[in-house]
């Protein structure tokens, strides 16, 4: 379960990826991101690693982040791309990965999608400030005030 310090952090920390593009293994990944508000995310998909690193070569990307599962197979496709990427002189921004990787207690990046389920907001499917979800005293003091005693 996550704690709401951990969920804000989370919230934060997507926030300040800002328009750097993630690359992630597949298309749920990719989902679970988008539904987080993230645009700017490439998938491996089955691609290889040389046409992955032909695509953003030619988007002219000089940072990405690679946001791989936190699992042994996606922690050897993270070193695996972080490498190629390196040696072309795409920096990699690993220590956006360690923060999203301490924040959150799963093992896939499609993991996220429960996250949203617990604090996302029906409105236009946005995330909002989840302290505000968990702490909005309005509607249980609404609730409260229909009861009959």
């Amino acid at each position: 379960m996550i704690k709401i310090s951990q969920a804000q952090q989370l919230e934060e920390e997507i926030k300040k990826i800002g328009d750097i593009p993630i690359l992630v293994e597949g298309r749920k990944d990719r989902q679970a991101l988008t539904r987080f508000g993230v645009k700017n995310i490439l998938d491996i998909s089955g691609r290889t690693p040389e046409k992955v690193l032909d695509q953003t070569l030619n988007n002219n990307i000089n940072t990405i982040i690679v946001l791989t599962d936190f699992d042994e197979e996606g922690e050897k496709k993270s070193k695996q791309f972080t490498k190629l990427f390196e040696a072309n002189g795409i920096k990699v921004n690993s220590k956006a990965r360690y923060k999203i990787k301490s924040l959150i207690n799963t093992h896939q990046i499609e993991g996220l999608n429960s996250f949203i389920k617990s604090f996302g907001d029906d409105y236009n499917g946005k995330i909002s400030s989840v302290y505000y979800k968990i702490f909005d005293r309005g509607k249980l003091l609404n609730r409260r005030g229909r009861r009959k005693t």
